[in-house]
């Protein structure tokens, strides 16, 4: 399963250290977590998105069909 809720925590930590980073001057670093953050979205998008719901869903995989989601 690749769970929306674990992502959205991940994303927003991703942010938060980038913000602390460069508040400390330590604008490499903090480059390094805003690119983490914009791929962690971009991924996000991709495979947890959902246009027929409006929103982002759990995707759970399975070995027999990677394509299923479930929207808990």
């Amino acid at each position: 399963m690749v769970p929306v809720c674990l992502n959205s925590i991940l994303l927003r930590v991703e942010l938060n250290l980038r913000y602390l980073h460069a508040r400390q001057g330590h604008e490499e670093q903090a480059e390094a977590y805003l690119a983490a953050a914009r791929r962690r979205l971009a991924a996000m998008d991709t495979v947890l998105w959902r246009a027929d719901l409006g929103r982002w869903a759990d995707h759970v995989v399975r070995p027999d069909n990677d394509d299923d989601d479930d929207d808990d």
